[in-house]
């Protein structure tokens, strides 16, 4: 909900509530009126006093509840604004690398590209496994152990297979673990978008 939402939710609660005190201060003047003993029938100080106190402690009960929405409200938005760091943060990642596919360069240039890229993308897939840890439940996270075990296997089949054309020659390494990388990053996209919240 946004704040004005909210803020006229509040509004209408507090005037509700304002209502009710004056009511049961009515209310609590006229018993009060009646039982004197001189029959005058002006407020005693102490329904008055009463009357206070109850006004006090609905104000109370009313903006802590007011402050409970406004963290709840807070949460969910740093929820949100987590994934969508998440996501700059690869787009970030990629938007690095670009410039190097234009340059001239060596195979010992290749490897050393492709082994930091398939670096900084492991680094950012522990990361996102650390943040899911916080977020998901206990049998979820299990859940999630399981899938990553069987895609770390799918992966390393993958690489395999991605260099097996060039095995024993000098680009071999640069094929597998520009496989190990391009995986990695399209893993990292995928659990963002499917577990962050």
């Amino acid at each position: 909900m946004c704040k004005f939402g909210v803020a006229k939710e509040e509004e209408k609660m507090k005037k509700s509530i304002e209502i009710i005190i004056l009511v049961l201060a009515l209310s609590l003047i006229g018993c009060q009126g009646s039982v004197t003993k001189s029959g005058s029938t002006e407020p005693s100080k102490t329904a008055i006093d009463d009357s206070s106190k109850a006004q006090e402690e609905v104000n109370k009960n009313a903006q802590e509840k007011s402050n409970i929405k406004a963290d709840q409200s807070n949460n969910k938005l740093n929820e949100e604004s987590k994934k969508q760091e998440y996501i700059k943060k690869l787009d970030n990642i990629e938007l690095g690398f670009k410039d190097f596919d234009k340059s001239e360069k060596t195979t010992k240039d290749m490897r050393d590209h492709a082994n930091e890229r398939y670096k900084q993308w492991d680094v950012v897939l522990n990361e996102i496994y650390g943040v899911l840890k916080n977020q998901l439940s206990v049998n979820d996270m299990k859940n999630l152990q399981d899938e990553e075990i069987q895609w770390i296997k799918k992966r390393d089949a993958k690489a395999k297979e991605d260099s097996a054309e060039a095995k024993g020659g000098t680009i071999e390494p640069v094929l597998y673990a520009g496989s190990l990388a391009q995986s990695t990053k399209e893993r990292c996209y995928e659990l963002v978008d499917k577990y962050m919240k």
